[in-house]
């Protein structure tokens, strides 16, 4: 009897392969951790013959989602790391004095939508008057769902500061609901960060504590995705346990904000006077 106990077994191969057919995912993106983790949940009670098991996953539905749950946790707070989003209140605020228009932003993997709902309000907090687009992406269409809905518990909401708190978050229960205006702002999709079009022209770009769980390879194209999405100086915000973007295309500004560096052979919104005063200015607001 085949064992799914090892990655790079050929129990594991036959998983993949059904994996990829049912869910349009390619498994071979993962890290050895996430893998492990799908396959302790898929061989939960229903044995290690790899043909036995396509048959009762295939029987459960529900299976295929769980898994995608559970390779990448859904660990989520409004405002998480609160040091990192004072410098980004900071970045952006003096990037719309410098380029006064709506922005773009960008939540990839947004999990429920705690990301995309902290970068709306601090875009509401600094710039109302202007009709921001805000797009929150993940690859799991039940995280999608809930993220429509904008519901956190109290746990989830505990790093929001109390002047948004106040002004964007209202009582459901024993949970804590984003405001319908604040919620009407924000587009939701599924979408496929390693296969899906990237959204383009982007201000901004946060995936927070996606990338850790996916191999080098991955996160290479990853990166590269990204630079090919944000505007020449537009800023990717990641995750406390992400690695670090390339150097030649990103340039770091803290712990976990990264401005995009044009190319060789383009033009920048932010190019010669204005990138140096924009990394004088914003060295001095940190």
């Amino acid at each position: 009897m085949i064992q799914l106990t090892n990655t790079s077994d050929a129990g594991f191969a036959v998983f993949k392969r059904w994996f990829r057919l049912r869910s349009g995912i390619d498994l071979e993106h993962y890290t050895d951790v996430a893998l492990r983790r799908c396959i302790a949940l898929a061989t939960h009670g229903v044995g290690h013959d790899p043909k036995r098991l396509k048959q009762q996953i295939a029987a459960r539905q529900i299976c295929v989602q769980t898994c995608l749950r559970t390779m990448i946790p859904k660990v989520t707070y409004l405002f998480r790391d609160p040091e990192e989003w004072e410098h980004l209140h900071a970045f952006i605020s003096w990037r719309i004095q410098c380029f006064p228009r709506p922005l773009r932003v960008w939540s990839a993997g947004c999990s429920y939508g705690a990301e995309a709902y902290s970068l709306t309000m601090l875009l509401d907090d600094l710039a109302p008057h202007y009709n921001h687009y805000i797009v929150g992406t993940d690859i799991d269409d039940n995280a999608i769902r809930a993220s429509i809905e904008g519901i956190f518990s109290t746990e989830e909401a505990d790093t929001i500061s109390a002047k948004y708190g106040v002004r964007y978050l209202s009582a459901r229960g024993n949970d804590h609901q984003v405001i319908a205006r604040l919620r009407r702002q924000v587009v939701f999709e599924q979408h496929n960060l390693l296969r899906d079009p990237i959204k383009s022209d982007m201000d901004v770009v946060a995936c927070r504590n996606v990338l850790t769980y996916l191999n080098k390879d991955a996160q290479t194209q990853m990166f590269d995705r990204f630079y090919a999405s944000l505007m020449p100086g537009g800023m990717l915000f990641i995750g406390l346990d992400d690695p670090v973007p390339p150097s030649p295309i990103f340039l770091q500004l803290s712990r976990c904000i990264y401005m995009r560096l044009p190319g060789p052979a383009q033009s920048s919104t932010l190019s010669g006077p204005d990138f140096i005063q924009f990394i004088v200015k914003y060295v001095q607001i940190c």
